[in-house]
């Protein structure tokens, strides 16, 4: 006679914990060889009440997985109940995708110059797909079961987050396929407009989505209860850590987790886990509205400065601290960014299908402003540039830095060009482009090695006639693969952070007050540009802003266009010393 499942305790820590053993031949299935969980508590009666919904979600999912092995579907879908997986499959790839910043998954979108002017590449899901467009209402039964075949991974992630065995081929797998397939043009429209930076088009308003599956009413007969059923959000302890460490795990095994895609996963790391200590480690399904509301305003009460001893302490404590000091809180922005990582976490939770919805979409951070105060401008002025570029190392050839010609040339460039400081710095010589006498512009790309903030920071950026009277092409000339070699990248593939740390020290020296020294380049670059009546769509498309509204996506702005703005900056009061 077996012995009856009950709960088992830690021989160290004390703390009971569920465990159940996955028949062998389930085991390729259900993907592990147990199911094992911490009931997170000291107290036996506490474990033996908790118990039972753990052991009842454990045995469903076996159930799940030997309806699978024996192509036994667990329900009958009807047509509605197909479009309704679809619309929630919609929803949770769109949430996802935006959370992340990566539209790769539906479509890659591609840029290169040919011929005087950038040509887009573009490969989508559909393109993958034995038909397209209308094809799908005359589509023959081989064309329908290529479709299923090909939409297998999308449409069996959803049913196994419903907790719904569907076998591959049978009926209602087809129709899935069907109703899955008007879904996927959407989303690559979603993911043209993101590529364009426009962030309010959406393609569909899911009506469905929310809709119970009828299915539902078959309870009894199912082996299977709905995923939002009360037992499967208690099912296992999956804190936010946890779900943490499987974002980042997946996210940093993606081909385009690379540069600043690696920076801004480090950087969720990190802040999660310190809001953490805040909020607690708690189940991501036990998390409600109220606890983010909660984070929000403590957050907001903590000091931003103090160093590590004020860091170390409880948030309680760091509150008192701040208060007794008066030292500067989180700015409203801090408090949205650190909300805004937070809430990748839970998206990929609803991902998992631990959640059905995100806790922290809503919660929104109030700005204060201060109406007797100017902000501050964050661009140089015409006088700070003067004396900014009065260094030494513009004037002599006896100065030198570590970084090489890097710290005369980069400078002088993103004055000029309003580019960010690591798209100069990790030019190549090939990105010099020559075409004529006095006629030169760099090419800002991706390649390897060589990263770009968004699609729109792919450009052709004149050289003034300044920096090549300077002798800027003669340098390039000189050089065989880098444009300025002294500059190593960090382990996020950025070249500029050194020298940009460099120019900020060299300017604060001088007494220039500005907050973001490399920055400013860009702010002081487009203050300048209307200062000369250039359009704005011509100074976006020198420093690679994208257009704010659809009439700004219309034609092209001609690298002249762009050299004759260029070429109204005051110049720089600097001569040849090369």
């Amino acid at each position: 006679m077996s012995r009856m499942a009950t709960p088992e305790k830690h021989p160290k820590s004390g703390v009971y914990y569920f465990r159940m053993a996955v028949p062998k031949d389930l085991i390729p299935i259900i993907g592990k060889t147990a199911f094992k969980t911490s009931l997170k508590t000291k107290s036996l009666a506490e474990a033996k009440r908790l118990f039972p919904s753990y052991l009842e979600e454990a045995h469903r999912e076996i159930e799940l997985a030997r309806l699978k092995l024996s192509d036994e579907p667990s329900v009958n879908l009807t047509v509605k109940d197909c479009v309704i997986l679809a619309e929630r499959w919609y929803i949770r790839i769109r949430d996802r995708m935006e959370a992340s910043g990566d539209f790769t998954e539906i479509l890659v979108r591609d840029a290169e110059w040919c011929d005087g002017k950038y040509r887009y590449h573009e490969f989508g899901l559909s393109d993958s797909l034995p038909i397209s467009g209308s094809e799908i209402v005359r589509a023959t039964e081989a064309q329908l079961k290529e479709l299923a075949e090909d939409l297998r991974d999308h449409i069996e992630s959803q049913l196994d987050i419903e907790g719904i065995a569907v076998p591959f081929g049978c009926p209602s797998f087809i129709q899935l396929a069907r109703s899955f397939y008007p879904y996927i043009p959407r989303l690559e429209s979603l993911c043209r407009a993101r590529y364009k930076d426009d962030w309010t088009y959406q393609p569909i308003r899911c009506e469905l989505a929310g809709n119970a599956l009828s299915v539902a009413i078959e309870e009894s007969q199912a082996p299977l209860k709905s995923v939002n059923n009360t037992s499967r959000q208690v099912k296992k302890t999956n804190t936010i850590t946890s779900v943490l460490d499987a974002y980042i795990e997946l996210e940093k095994s993606r081909v385009s987790a690379k540069g600043g895609r690696l920076k801004t996963l480090d950087e969720t790391d990190s802040k999660v886990r310190s809001l953490v200590k805040i909020i607690g480690d708690l189940d991501v399904t036990t998390v409600q509205r109220s606890d983010i509301v909660k984070l929000r305003d403590t957050l907001g009460l903590m000091p931003s400065s103090g160093g590590k001893s004020v860091k170390n302490k409880s948030p309680e404590e760091q509150i008192r601290i701040a208060e007794q000091r008066d030292l500067k809180r989180y700015a409203p922005n801090s408090v949205k960014k650190a909300l805004k990582l937070l809430s990748t976490v839970f998206t990929h939770a609803m991902d998992m299908g631990l959640i059905p919805h995100n806790p922290v979409n809503g919660v929104k951070v109030k700005e204060i402003v201060d109406k007797s105060e100017t902000k501050e401008d964050r661009g140089y002025s015409q006088a700070d540039i003067e004396l900014a570029f009065q260094d030494e190392i513009f004037h002599s050839t006896k100065v030198t830095t570590s970084y090489g010609m890097a710290s005369y040339w980069v400078p002088i460039l993103c004055r000029y060009t309003g580019a960010r400081i690591n798209e100069i710095a990790q030019l190549r010589k090939e990105d010099v482009i020559i075409t004529g006498k006095d006629l030169v512009h760099l090419y800002l790309r991706e390649g390897e090695e060589q990263s770009l903030k968004s699609p729109s920071s792919v450009r052709e950026v004149p050289v003034p006639k300044h920096i090549v009277e300077l002798g800027f092409v003669d340098y390039a000339n000189r050089q065989s693969d880098w444009l300025f070699p002294k500059l190593r990248p960090n382990k996020y593939g950025n070249r500029g952070v050194k020298v940009g740390q460099w120019w900020t020290d060299t300017v604060r020296g001088k007494g220039i007050k500005i907050s973001q020294p490399s920055h400013g380049f860009r702010h002081a670059f487009k203050t300048l540009m209307r200062s000369l009546s250039v359009e704005d769509s011509v100074s976006d498309a020198i420093t690679g802003h994208a257009a704010v509204n659809e009439g700004g996506r219309y034609g092209t702005v001609t690298i002249d266009t762009k050299r004759s703005a260029i070429d109204k900056l005051p110049r720089l009061n600097l001569k040849r010393i090369w």
